[in-house]
């Protein structure tokens, strides 16, 4: 595999390794992901960034009470990144803690503008019971981007099942990084039993083992 050739070659860099967990953690190979994670621990031991995603590996794997104190201390080490607040946000969600996740949601929102944050404030609006606020933060994510992976579920959730699948197949055609994710991502879960969901997970891990192979 291309990652071990590397780091084979870079043993010292901590990025290479997140990297791989990453991509690891998109094949739910969790064990291994959290291990990769580890080593770039050792390599760089006062890292947020190494901290998120040690965080992120269990977060993933729906280890929500492992993934905290890594996620804290990610957010400890550098106050002004918004993911681990995010992830935090969903463990919340998780626990009905809508209010919880929304502050954070909010938070991470006012520490970035990246487009995707909207949706997931949008999730919790939408948990608390807010209809209108919920499709206001989906139709201003779609305007500024459209095919974002975020809005597919909230989409979804909101019944819009039309456009979410629209996105969703905008996203496979540009072979968006995210849709290594689709098993994974809470943000998908409402969709996970829909037949049209199902089928796609299929195609996607078909096109994955074709590519591995060649």
């Amino acid at each position: 595999m291309e990652y071990r050739r590397s780091i084979e070659l870079n043993s010292s860099d901590h990025i290479l390794r997140i990297e791989f967990s990453d991509f690891l953690a998109s094949r739910e190979r969790w064990d291994e992901s959290f291990e990769q994670a580890l080593l770039a621990l050792e390599v760089a031991p006062g890292s947020a960034v190494v901290y998120g995603q040690l965080g992120s590996s269990l977060f993933w794997s729906r280890r929500y009470d492992d993934a905290i104190p890594y996620l804290e201390r990610a957010i400890e080490l550098d106050p002004q990144a918004p993911r681990p607040i995010v992830k935090l946000g969903w463990i919340l969600m998780a626990r009905k803690d809508f209010a919880g996740a929304l502050n954070l949601f909010t938070k991470a929102a006012e520490l970035s503008d990246f487009v995707a944050f909207k949706p997931h404030r949008g999730s919790a609006y939408l948990a608390l019971g807010n209809v209108e606020m919920a499709r206001q933060l989906l139709d201003e994510a779609v305007v500024a981007k459209r095919s974002n992976t975020e809005s597919v579920g909230l989409a979804y959730a909101l019944g819009d099942t039309m456009l979410a699948f629209l996105i969703l197949e905008d996203l496979i055609d540009q072979r968006a990084r995210g849709m290594n994710w689709l098993t994974v991502m809470p943000e998908f879960d409402a969709m996970r039993d829909d037949p049209r969901f199902i089928e796609i997970v299929a195609k996607l891990d078909r096109q994955s083992i074709t590519g591995e192979q060649q």
